[in-house]
């Protein structure tokens, strides 16, 4: 199974998603889709400040209406606010959506997507710019086999802002198993 980076317009708006797929990727348009590329940053890459909306070393949130995993760069309100509301679908009074200023910055989404216990977690790690693209590098947390972990079905997913950029994203995920003893 192949990760696949997917800029989607939805109303009018683009929104970037990553879709898992086995079958081949027919590009509709070109150079709007693309494989993930290697996790090594270019060396000409400019790191990026990458603030997280939780300053804590985990997950935004660990519960999500996000049910399938997802990478979503947000670059308008009209976008912010629909995608505030999936992520706070299963929460009730939706929280105060965060006040972002799209003129300078975008917003990066990670979902995880459903896992049938907690302990799970995904975090948007750091970010660098060339000229034309800027890499997300997301981590995502699976507990060990030692780990004591809620039996409640969670749905992890972080928020980062970001300088804007109109170029594409590329997103790269790296894995890790949380040691617990």
């Amino acid at each position: 199974m192949k990760d696949y980076h997917v800029l989607e317009a939805r109303n009018g708006r683009e929104v970037e998603m990553r879709r898992r797929s086995s079958l081949l990727l027919l590009a509709f348009a070109p150079g709007i889709f693309g494989c993930v590329q290697p996790l090594a940053p270019d060396p000409a890459a400019t790191p990026v400040p990458v603030v997280r909306l939780r300053a804590e070393p985990y997950s935004f949130a660990s519960y999500s209406g996000l049910i399938e995993p997802q990478r979503l760069v947000v670059r308008d309100p009209a976008a912010w606010a629909e995608t505030w509301a999936v992520i706070w679908a299963r929460h009730s009074p939706l929280p105060e959506l965060p006040q972002v200023d799209f003129a300078h910055e975008m917003l990066v989404v990670a979902a995880l997507g459903a896992r049938s216990t907690g302990g799970y977690g995904i975090v948007v790690d750091s970010a660098v710019a060339t000229a034309d693209h800027v890499d997300v590098w997301i981590r995502t947390i699976s507990p060990g086999s030692g780990c004591v972990v809620t039996l409640a079905v969670s749905q992890p997913v972080d928020i980062a802002r970001l300088p804007r950029s109109d170029g594409v994203v590329r997103f790269h995920d790296r894995t890790e198993e949380h040691t617990c003893q």
